[in-house]
């Protein structure tokens, strides 16, 4: 597969230092205003209704920004799609739609019917979460991306604490450079986290995953 915009040197001309810490701040900015998620609500109407609030909010934080929801990926050589990300965010002063920040979304821990609650932790660190990002179907040539995940328990603490975990777990499978750190991102206050990791030189080389977590 051939994957559009792979090129290494797309990290030369990735968002200005700052901006990506700013985007973020304005993802969780947003969040605290939209009206909160029913229980069984899916993760694609959470999404969708997420973007429209954020496109109402950014240009009053007077951001320079393009958001673009379910975004298809098509293999460069077939046209055929592989993949779609949940939220792309493009800086307007780029000129270059292959430079931006993907975020990905999932739901954790789950309220069942029941009465238990499904932790999904899987679903964000593996193959159809994190992975993407390291194999280089997703972000193939940038530097950053990030996980959003909405806690629909809203314990965020604990859910940061369980994915924090299993990462540790799966070092070697998700090809950890260093141990990830959540409540203690460099800018993010608690829970928030940041992990790197080890990627092929075709994909542009170690990539940064910023982790965040709403309360739903």
């Amino acid at each position: 597969m051939l994957i559009a915009g792979s090129s290494p040197s797309l990290a030369a001309t990735f968002f200005p230092e700052g901006f990506v810490t700013q985007l973020l701040s304005f993802v969780l900015d947003a969040w605290k205003s939209l009206a909160r998620p029913k229980p069984g609500e899916v993760e694609e109407r959470i999404t969708g209704r997420l973007f429209e609030h954020m496109v109402d909010e950014y240009p009053r934080r007077g951001l320079p920004l393009t958001i673009m929801p379910e975004t298809p990926l098509y293999d460069a050589k077939t046209g055929i799609a592989y993949g779609r990300t949940d939220f792309r965010f493009l800086h307007r002063e780029i000129p270059s739609q292959r430079v931006y920040l993907t975020v990905e979304t999932k739901r954790l821990n789950i309220p069942q019917p029941s009465g238990s609650v499904k932790g999904n932790l899987k679903a964000y660190v593996g193959p159809e979460g994190m992975e993407r990002f390291i194999s280089g179907k997703y972000s193939s040539g940038l530097p950053e991306a990030a996980m959003l995940a909405y806690v629909m328990d809203g314990k965020i603490t604990v859910a940061a604490g369980k994915i924090s975990k299993l990462c540790a777990v799966w070092a070697t499978q998700l090809s950890a450079v260093s141990k990830p750190v959540f409540g203690l991102h460099p800018v993010l206050a608690p829970p928030h986290g940041l992990s790197e990791h080890a990627r092929s030189t075709a994909h542009g080389g170690p990539i940064k995953l910023h982790h965040l977590f709403v309360a739903a």
